[in-house]
């Protein structure tokens, strides 16, 4: 879902915005991440649980990635305004 702050757009919802998308999925795992603090978490397609090793990956490595993914864009977006 969209945030708040997010105007409608005649050109397409905001579930259709792949990069509203990217930044839900950031704020997502970093709360899954928050909430099992600690705990191993489960994977659909895995036997396997994410362990501690595992998890600190994803806090140190795809987070970040992530962030400065969801960075850019947001420069990118702020460009095109001015520019419009």
């Amino acid at each position: 879902m969209a945030p708040a702050s997010i105007a409608p757009s005649p050109l397409c919802r905001p579930e259709e915005d792949p990069f509203l998308l990217l930044e839900s999925t950031l704020h997502t795992v970093q709360k899954i991440l928050d909430r099992h603090r600690g705990k191993p978490l489960r994977r659909a397609w895995l036997d396997q649980l994410y362990g501690e090793e595992e998890i600190t990956r994803l806090e140190e490595e795809m987070l970040p990635a992530l962030k400065r993914f969801v960075a850019r864009i947001a420069d990118i977006d702020d460009w095109i305004l001015v520019e419009m």
